[in-house]
C-alpha cells in the first residue's frame, strides 16, 4: 500500500471506468487503440485516458505541458539518461544535456521549458516520447493530478505487497483490481 491516499474523486472516476466495459483489458501495455467503443488499456491506461490531461501517440500517453516541479519529484532519472545516450546520434540537439559522459558513466540534466520549446521538431517530438509520454507506468502529470505519491501504485493481494501493473498483466480483472483500488489506494 502507499503512504498517501489518492484523491477520492480521481479514484471513484478510475474505479467506474474499470468497471464500465468501455474497455477492455490489456495485458504488458498501457493501450493499444480501439475496437468499436471500446478502448483497449491496461488499468493504468485506464487512469490515463479517465484523466483527460494528454492524449494518446501511438501506445504513449502525452502530456504536452512541461512541469518541472512534478516531473523533478517523480524523475527516474535512468530513463531520461538512457532515452538521450541511446538517442545522441539521431538527435543531435540532446548533446547540450549530457554534463559527463564517458564509457563508464554519464549525467544528464532535465532540460528547461525554454530549452524544450527551442529544440528542433525532430527533437522536440523525441523529447515528448522519452520524458513527456509515457509507454510502460502512470504518467507523470496524471500521477500527481491523482494525489498519488508513485507512477507505479502497489496494492496487497495475499499478505504481499505487488505492483498494480503486475497483477493487471497476469490476469487479474479488471473488477477484481477495482475492488482493490476503492480499498487500498
Amino acid at each position: 500500500m502507499t503512504d498517501k491516499k489518492m484523491n477520492p474523486e480521481v479514484k471513484r472516476k478510475w474505479v467506474e471506468a474499470l468497471r464500465s466495459g468501455q474497455y477492455e483489458q490489456l495485458k504488458e501495455s498501457l493501450y493499444d487503440g480501439k475496437k468499436g467503443d471500446v478502448t483497449l488499456c491496461c488499468a493504468l491506461g485506464v487512469l490515463n485516458d479517465v484523466s483527460g490531461l494528454g492524449q494518446w501517440q501511438s501506445d504513449a500517453y502525452v502530456v504536452d505541458e512541461f512541469h518541472p516541479a512534478i516531473y523533478r519529484s517523480y524523475f527516474d532519472p535512468d530513463t531520461w539518461q538512457d532515452c538521450v545516450l541511446n538517442s545522441l546520434d539521431e538527435v543531435p540537439d540532446f548533446r547540450k544535456f549530457v554534463i559527463d559522459y564517458d564509457d563508464d558513466e554519464a549525467r544528464i540534466r532535465l532540460p528547461t521549458k525554454e530549452e524544450v520549446q527551442a529544440l528542433s521538431p525532430e527533437a522536440r517530438e523525441h523529447y515528448r516520447h522519452c520524458l513527456l509520454g509515457e509507454d510502460e507506468l502512470l504518467h507523470t502529470v496524471v500521477a500527481d493530478w491523482a494525489g498519488m505519491d508513485s507512477r507505479e501504485p502497489f496494492l496487497v493481494v495475499d499478505g504481499q505487497r505487488k505492483a498494480l501493473h503486475t497483477l493487471n498483466d497476469s490476469g487479474m480483472s479488471f473488477e477484481s483490481l477495482a475492488d482493490l483500488i476503492e480499498e487500498q489506494l
